[in-house]
């Protein structure tokens, strides 16, 4: 690959980075303003458990990840029109 395109696909990443960071910080907010507390996070090969709270109740998530992975690849292709390697 040239150089040009490194240097292209760093700056890329380096905005997605951003990006990333700036879109967490907007969940957690919004997370904290409905009263949602994290409790406990556990991340297994084929799904992730979280354990939460709202409002003093205790709740409990399952996520599978091959789901979470499929809508990453989603996001990253309409951001970029291609699909991470």
């Amino acid at each position: 690959m040239r150089p040009t395109a490194l240097i292209r696909n760093m700056l890329q990443i380096e905005y997605l980075q951003e990006e990333l960071s700036r879109q967490m910080r907007v969940v957690k907010q919004e997370l904290r303003s409905q009263g949602v507390t994290i409790i406990e996070i556990e991340r297994r090969s084929l799904d992730v458990r979280v354990w939460y709270k709202v409002n003093g109740r205790h709740y409990e998530a399952l996520f599978m990840t091959p789901m979470l992975h499929a809508e990453v690849e989603g996001v990253f292709h309409r951001w970029l029109g291609e699909t991470p390697k």
